[in-house]
């Protein structure tokens, strides 16, 4: 175990250059919920290049990509969102969004304000060290790259606009293969580096919105 973790961490220093660089990418070029084009492309093309099972336009623009380890073991699910928020970014960085979309029928300024960049680049990190170790990998990886985690962008005119994981539930993603336990992360600015906080249960809050035309 030890040296495995030992191992991980090594691959982990590694790749932190171009996961810096896949963070940075994604965050000059932010996408709204169901819209994420371009971030899915991205994913999809990186996940194919590890030589792993790709599916995408799931839930639209959702991409599931599975690695088949080479001993028997359980099915485990890694899960990252994809989608950006109606934000103007005013940083003054050179990876800074200026990035437009539509939102509630108007033109907004978009920006990852939430870290789902973060956790993309993250999860095709992790993608990669897992691929590396396919050979003493026991189990199954399911990788969930997420559209619509905020909601919707109310563009679609089909009717059939909802929130990601809804969608990608319904589209069928957790029955073939159908995993033993799904973990996700989410960035925290109050927890410090190199630490995580966890706790049982529910974790953070959530809202509903409501419209009401007079």
């Amino acid at each position: 175990l030890d040296s495995s973790r030992e191992h991980i961490a090594a691959q982990a220093k590694a790749l932190e250059p171009e996961l810096l660089e896949t963070r940075r990418d994604l965050h000059a070029h932010p996408e709204l919920g169901n819209s994420e084009k371009r971030t899915s492309a991205l994913v999809a093309k990186q996940l194919k290049a590890l030589g792993l099972e790709v599916k995408t336009n799931v839930a639209r623009t959702g991409v599931v990509a599975v690695l088949k380890g080479a001993l028997p073991g359980p099915t485990v699910a890694l899960r990252a969102d994809m989608d950006a928020l109606p934000v103007k970014e005013v940083a003054d960085l050179p990876f800074a969004s200026q990035a437009k979309g539509t939102y509630l029928d108007k033109q907004v300024d978009v920006m990852h304000a939430c870290g789902h960049d973060a956790h993309t680049a993250i999860l095709l990190s992790t993608a990669k060290i897992l691929t590396g170790m396919r050979d003493t990998l026991p189990g199954t990886v399911v990788f969930y790259f997420q559209p619509a985690e905020e909601g919707p962008s109310d563009f679609i005119p089909d009717g059939k606009n909802t929130w990601g994981a809804k969608m990608m539930v319904e589209e069928g993603v957790m029955k073939s293969p159908k995993p033993d336990a799904v973990f996700g992360l989410h960035v925290w600015a109050g927890v410090p580096a190199g630490q995580i906080a966890y706790r049982p249960g529910a974790t953070l809050a959530s809202s509903d919105d409501l419209r009401i035309k007079i």
